[in-house]
């Protein structure tokens, strides 16, 4: 039966890995390549070892970096993605899949297209050409998600070589809820401007109380421009009238973050008395 065995070695050609024990019972790794021949009649088995320790502490180490690496790439924050040249999803994280509502192996392989709205075409192929002419570039765009509503993106985009490929990585985040607050705010500026109340704003934090923000209407109503008020203390609008009780009354609700009202004695810039 031994004989048979070492028959079929013959012609044959094996590697394997292995541990090998040293004179001082430490453990090298060594890489063993196996041969049979039949030489005058006889059957040989050759054997050769080669010390393969260093290596597999480099693989080991490049192993780990590798596993460090797809831990932070997949718990990050930010969507991260990496796409081809052609708009092809090689891999993105799970943050990237979920704002889209998708898993990440259901992204693989999708393109760009699938989840670009209709008309992005354009604008993608020449944000596209700026980064391959070497530039990192960030933008806003716009996405469907899988449910087929659409989110808005902050896109931070460079071009990147991974073994001799050339691929574009991007850190994206779902900005939606900024681009609510920022409408919010330009609904509430238009509301301001438009008052025919006059409406100032005055940076309470800072020494002095000093205006920060002046609208259409209070410029109609003091004849004061906003560039002449901006950083000015409010106390100019009493003039020299300024034993006025009502005021100390509005400095007290303010100090309390209390709702104030009075009615006060203020001039306009040409000097003329208005309450």
């Amino acid at each position: 039966e031994l004989l048979e065995r070492l028959k079929s070695l013959v012609g044959t050609h094996a590697r394997f890995e292995t541990l090998h024990p040293r004179k001082d019972g430490t453990l090298i790794n060594v890489e063993i390549s196996t041969s049979g021949a039949e030489i005058d009649g006889e059957i040989y088995y050759f054997a050769s070892s080669r010390n393969i320790t260093e290596r597999k502490k480099t693989e080991r180490a490049l192993r780990a970096r590798e596993e460090r690496y797809q831990t932070l790439f997949n718990r990050a924050s930010e969507g991260i993605s990496i796409v081809s040249l052609n708009g092809t999803l090689i891999t993105v994280n799970e943050s990237f899949a979920h704002m889209h509502g998708y898993t990440p192996d259901e992204m693989r392989n999708m393109r760009l297209k699938d989840i670009d709205p209709p008309g992005s075409f354009a604008k993608a192929r020449e944000r596209m050409q700026r980064i391959l002419d070497g530039g990192a570039l960030t933008f806003e765009v716009e996405n469907f998600h899988k449910d087929g509503h659409i989110f808005p993106l902050e896109v931070s985009a460079s071009l990147i070589e991974v073994e001799g490929q050339s691929l574009i990585q991007s850190f994206s985040k779902d900005i939606t809820e900024r681009k609510l607050a920022e409408e919010s705010l330009r609904i509430w500026k238009r509301a301001i401007e438009s008052s025919v109340n006059a409406i100032m704003i005055t940076d309470a934090t800072h020494v002095g109380n000093p205006i920060t923000y002046v609208n259409p209407a209070f410029e109609r109503i003091t004849g004061y421009r906003s560039d002449e008020v901006i950083g000015a203390n409010p106390s100019f609008l009493q003039g020299e009238d300024r034993d006025q009780p009502e005021i100390e009354a509005i400095r007290l609700a303010v100090k309390n973050s209390q709702h104030g009202h009075a009615v006060l004695r203020n001039y306009r810039k040409d000097g003329s008395l208005f309450w």
